[in-house]
């Protein structure tokens, strides 16, 4: 009974002992002796491995190449057995891992012949050897050549400089020696006696060198240095903080340490003045915007408070970290009545940072995705590897949405992955010379087509928008564009300041200033907005509808500032401080179903006339237009039908199959192709066009004027809309040559009939309208007509081709002819007063134009009922300067709204409604 009791206790014994040898890598073999009593024998797991691997078959060539990498090429590999060891990786990590290719190795799977010891690597020993001998010749230095240091012993005997402080200094580079770490041949010389004489240091920073010159850098250049002596008097940085610091090396000097020359000038007050920091209350004062932001917008802000309680990011890491500009905050540098609020705990709801678990959650579906769909990833380890991206880099990026992964960060089963080498092969990310060649194309555009681009600098210096932010940014693509990767000709050209004038771009906070004039028409004229909010609590719209739309607006987008639509959360500081107060009634957003039923009339002329519509459904499917374009539209009127917006019991008629059939709307290979006969004529009786290219190269034109131009019927062609056939044609090298359209405005009227319309003007002045002024005041082009005749539009320029008689005439005259304004310009006038007046008489024929849908020549804008008269175009020559700018700034009703002073011609010409 007592041998089974002790049998029972050996063997309980063993399991736990084995439990606690198994986490500290060792393993435990039990054997029975012939005495009937348990023996227990500890050996190394690694050695076990070997023993069986000795008796097992030998490794394959791959895995034998793969263990001679791990001596061979130790910078390869990251060893993790030491790691392992004490407890700081899980056992389920490999011993090795490649840096490349992420193949991990175990030691159980070791060949015989492979150190099972982990021990520093080759490398390491390599550094250490180098170290130990540069030591050497340093101490065989001091003795040979004892001019070239200076000797600290005494100084630190006498506390003038730090216990930690070399006992001598090499006065030229700086090389520092400890008599703790001597060799022992140089200790028995200082215990013989057998030393020379070295100069003793009188200062804690030598003379000599480097020191002397930062000394002659704070006298001679003031504005580079800041002084911090006032701060340290007050108590605003610590008492060893530097008298001086510089601003771009931030090198730091102390007053104890100045020469005596220096300090004599100090001390005498014959020295510059130095720039000071601003003070504690100063920087208080810089942060007040922040601290405003941070209560008034806390949707844009992080709290990474609870994170650093736990331990899991830095005690220096700011309290809360603004998304976009990621200026940080601290809570013990918060003004005083902001730091009671945080004490309460009555304070908004940040959003929290994720911690490294939720982290990993939601990383979860991204390496889902990387693991089961490779070719949507690009795989940035051998760039890393390389040193030609940062190492801060993820190993992994997604190449549609631009997620990262790391695989320091990945959970214990992905690492295993890798281990095993079960994962998939990725496509190996392009390296910075691929990818500044495949955006010499983007390069290009930005200058020579300007008019696409928006230009963020100004706002990134000023820091209204993220440093990571494209420095230029396409407005169509939205692709970003960064001068840090520029080429050379661009950076040249920018040094240069040979730019073309491009648009600035908006950041959320010009946004939001752009914004403040709407605000104020929602708090002062009510009447004209629409509340959306009841619609959105029942669940009738999206949660991402705005919260007001102007009456007179199509569908809100996220520009509220261009669309006439306002977010609640969107609101400016102040805005929120206003609309917590007495609120103004605004009318009710009509429902889905009240839209509808508006509707009605267009959707019965569909049904009952379906030949006078086009379907744009196919094209909308297949990307031909945008996917905000009408999905039904009339030829005649042009007016729009949504499939939306169909009434309740027609879209059951058209569930069960009872739409009419809508004729297609022709593609764009079907519009282009309309225009063959043109192209064949363009390059079969090329004496019949006009070659405009030189023009529009040089700016005489408009960028959307046609690139060959007929000479009879005046028909235009682009080349951006060619078929592909007729561009390879004339860009070949035996393209016909076409004639070239002249640089400057000249007209078919001979000699005689000239010299007669310039005798007329000046006979019969009273039937000529002067159009010189407004030429030079910019109301009209540049290229508009000088001259013009009231009621035959016959049209005069001045320039060199004109009659010697007419310069002299001219110049015999006192001043401008005295002519009245043509009624045409009138007429112009209140057709642009009409468009910003009664949007809704107007339809904007602009994108229908770009898609290609209708021809560049049809105007921009177009008045119903179509009269023949009410057309617009926006590059006329008679357009006044300002509507360029005004439009897209602006939607068409409530551009006067708040905004009077923004365009003096427009409040001028267009009274303001109310």
């Amino acid at each position: 009974f007592r041998t089974a009791c002790a049998a029972q206790w050996i063997a309980s014994l063993a399991l736990v002992v084995g439990l606690y040898g198994r986490l500290a890598g060792l393993q435990l073999v039990i054997r029975p002796s012939y005495l009937g009593r348990p023996l227990l024998r500890a050996q190394s797991s690694v050695r076990l491995a070997a023993r069986r691997r000795k008796e097992e078959a030998p490794l394959s060539p791959k895995e034998e190449k793969l263990w001679r990498s791990v001596l061979d090429e130790p910078e390869k590999w990251k060893d993790g057995r030491e790691l392992k060891r004490r407890g700081r990786l899980p056992l389920t990590i490999p011993d090795f891992l490649n840096k490349e290719t992420g193949r991990g190795l175990f030691l159980e799977s070791a060949p015989p012949w492979f150190p099972m010891k982990a021990g520093p690597s080759p490398e390491v020993l390599l550094k250490r050897k180098a170290k130990k001998n540069i030591h050497k010749v340093h101490w065989k230095l001091l003795f040979e050549k004892p001019e070239m240091w200076l000797d600290y012993r005494k100084m630190k005997i006498r506390g003038e400089a730090p216990i930690r402080h070399p006992d001598f200094k090499h006065k030229e580079n700086d090389d520092p020696l400890w008599l703790s770490m001597a060799p022992e041949t140089v200790n028995a010389r200082f215990e013989l006696g057998l030393e020379p004489k070295w100069e003793e240091a009188s200062v804690f920073y030598k003379e000599v060198g480097a020191a002397a010159s930062l000394w002659s850098s704070l006298l001679d250049q003031p504005e580079a240095w800041i002084d911090y002596r006032d701060l340290k008097a007050v108590g605003d940085v610590p008492s060893q903080y530097p008298d001086f610091k510089h601003r771009e090396s931030s090198e730091s000097l102390w007053l104890n340490g100045a020469p005596s020359d220096v300090s004599e000038r100090i001390a005498l007050g014959r020295v510059p003045k130095w720039p000071t920091p601003p003070g504690r209350a100063g920087i208080y004062a810089a942060q007040q915007p922040l601290w405003s932001s941070l209560f008034g917008e806390p949707d844009k802000w992080m709290d990474y408070r609870a994170l650093k309680a736990g331990g899991e990011i830095s005690p220096n890491f700011p309290d809360f970290k603004h998304r976009e500009t990621r200026d940080g905050l601290w809570r013990d540098s918060a003004p005083a009545a902001l730091a009671a609020k945080l004490a309460s705990g009555h304070v908004p709801a940040w959003k929290v940072a994720r911690s490294k678990d939720e982290r990993f959650k939601a990383a979860r579906p991204l390496w889902t995705s990387l693991l089961e769909q490779p070719y949507d990833w690009y795989d940035y380890r051998k760039l890393k590897s390389s040193g030609n991206v940062s190492a801060k880099f993820p190993d992994f990026k997604s190449r549609k949405g631009g997620q990262g992964l790391w695989l320091d960060g990945a959970a214990d089963e992905v690492t295993a992955r890798f281990a095993k080498g079960r994962v998939p092969t990725w496509q190996e990310a392009p390296s910075w010379e691929e990818r500044a060649k495949s955006a010499l194309p983007l390069w290009k555009s930005l200058f020579e087509k300007h008019e696409k681009w928006q230009d963020y600098r100004s706002q990134k210096q000023a820091r209204l928008i993220s440093e990571k932010h494209p420095d230029f940014r396409c407005k169509e693509s939205g692709t970003g564009l960064w001068l840090n990767s520029a080429p050379e000709f661009v950076t040249a050209k920018i040094a240069a300041k040979q730019t073309p004038p491009w648009k600035e771009g908006r950041s959320p906070a010009l946004k939001k200033l752009a914004a403040v004039p709407l605000w104020n028409s929602l708090l002062n004229q009510p009447d004209m907005w629409l509340d959306c909010r009841g619609l959105k609590a029942e669940g009738v719209v999206s949660a991402n509808y705005p919260d007001f739309k102007q009456q007179d607006t199509e569908s809100g987008s996220e520009s509220g500032a261009e669309s006439g639509a306002l977010w609640l959360n969107e609101a400016p500081v102040e805005m929120k401080a206003k609309l917590s107060g007495k609120l103004p009634k605004w009318p009710a957003a009509p429902s889905p179903a009240e839209k509808a039923e508006a509707t009605r009339p267009l959707w019965a002329s569909l049904f009952n006339e379906p030949c006078m519509w086009l379907d744009y459904r196919q094209l909308k499917t297949f990307g031909d237009v945008s996917i905000r374009h009408p999905d039904f539209k009339h030829r005649d009127s042009a007016e729009p039908l949504w499939l939306g917006t169909i009434p309740e019991d027609l879209a059951e008629s058209i569930a069960a199959g009872k739409m009419p059939s809508v004729p297609a709307a022709p593609t764009r290979a079907e519009i282009m192709e309309t225009f063959r006969p043109l192209w064949n004529s363009l390059l079969t009786q090329p004496r019949e066009w006009l070659d405009c290219r030189r023009r529009k190269a040089a700016g005489n034109v408009s960028p959307k004027y046609p690139d060959f131009k007929q000479k009879s019927t005046g028909e235009g062609l682009w080349l951006n809309s060619a078929l592909a056939e007729f561009s390879e044609k004339i860009h070949a090298k035996g393209a016909p040559t076409w004639a070239l359209e002249p640089m400057t405005q000249t007209s078919d009227r001979s000699e005689e009939e000239e010299e007669e319309l310039w005798m007329s003007l000046f006979e019969e002045p009273e039937n000529w309208a002067d159009y010189r002024l407004n030429k030079t005041e910019g109301s009209v082009k540049s290229k508009y007509p000088d001259f013009k005749h009231k009621v035959s539009k016959e049209a005069l320029w001045l320039g060199s081709s004109n009659p010697l008689w007419v310069a002299e005439r001219l110049a015999a005259e006192p001043g401008p002819l005295e002519v009245s304004p043509s009624p045409d310009e009138e007429d112009q006038k209140s057709l642009w007063r009409s468009l910003f007046e009664q949007p809704e008489l107007w339809e904007d024929c602009r994108p229908d134009k770009e898609i290609g849908i209708r021809s560049s020549t049809y105007p921009d804008f177009k008045q119903w009922p179509d009269d023949g008269r009410g057309a617009l175009w926006v590059d006329a020559m008679d357009t006044p300067e300002w509507v360029s700018s005004a439009l897209p700034r602006a939607p068409l009703r409530g551009l006067l709204d708040g905004r009077q002073g923004a365009i003096p011609e427009l409040s001028q010409e267009v009274p303001a409604k109310g």
